[in-house]
């Protein structure tokens, strides 16, 4: 075999096996990401914070009835677990770009 074919082999080796550990490496952020932890008041996933409902009463400038409705209607991008409602602050941001210009009457 010449040096060039073995060299190769080589390389594609040495990439095989860096996209290998790339894989694990991804993997073992994906299952850190998947583990939910409290930090007191906090929740953090994998260095997001989750909203609650108390920090988007915080993050609007309206009152508890008015979200209230807009999570009954499901008009917000929230997950609902149990009588819970959670998010994040990207997931919000970006709903509120998407919806400029709109007008929303609840």
């Amino acid at each position: 075999m010449s040096k060039a074919v073995s060299s190769i082999k080589l390389d594609a080796s040495d990439m095989a096996n860096k996209y290998v550990k790339a894989q694990l490496i991804n993997d073992d952020e994906q299952n850190e990401a998947q583990t939910l932890h409290k930090d007191g008041s906090s929740n953090v996933l994998d260095g997001v914070k989750l909203l609650t409902m108390n920090d988007l009463l915080e993050i609007f400038p309206f009152g508890k009835t008015k979200l209230f409705k807009l999570l009954q209607a499901k008009v917000l991008p929230v997950v609902k677990i149990g009588n819970d409602y959670i998010t994040t602050s990207a997931v919000i941001e970006r709903w509120v770009e998407d919806n400029v210009g709109r007008e929303l009457h609840y």
